[in-house]
């Protein structure tokens, strides 16, 4: 169906001048006193997918491609085995602690400490 700029603003409820301008690259046919009308198909897609629509819609799949390429090439790490080798370190450096009780905190003991955290290495492959 055929409808012209003035239908089309009542009909998606957005302002005659919006609708003007998001349909000035469409192709109309000339109606009665000289109306533009459009394909509603084709003039509902320009008033809904408006540029600004578009571009973002193309940035978020190409945010989505880019990170489907990092998990191929395995540069991101997997959050289970993050949290294993965390827990594992937390553990060894909670033990020390706990055999430390009562003793005195020592540079040397603070430092050991830390590389333990330090020493925490991920594995090649996951």
């Amino acid at each position: 169906m055929k409808y012209s700029i003035s239908q089309l603003a009542a009909m998606t409820g957005k302002d005659r001048r919006t609708v003007t301008d998001r349909l000035q690259d469409l192709d109309w046919e000339e109606g009665e006193d000289r109306a533009h009308l459009f394909d509603s198909v084709d003039a509902l897609a320009a008033i809904y997918l408006s540029k600004d629509s578009k571009a973002a819609l193309d940035e978020k799949r190409c945010q989505e491609i880019d990170l489907n390429m990092e998990i191929k090439r395995k540069l991101r790490i997997p959050f289970p085995v993050v949290e294993r080798l965390w827990d594992a370190a937390v553990q060894s450096f909670t033990a020390q602690l706990k055999a430390a009780k009562g003793k005195k905190l020592t540079v040397q003991f603070i430092n050991e400490l830390i590389g333990i955290l330090r020493s925490v290495e991920l594995p090649r492959t996951w």
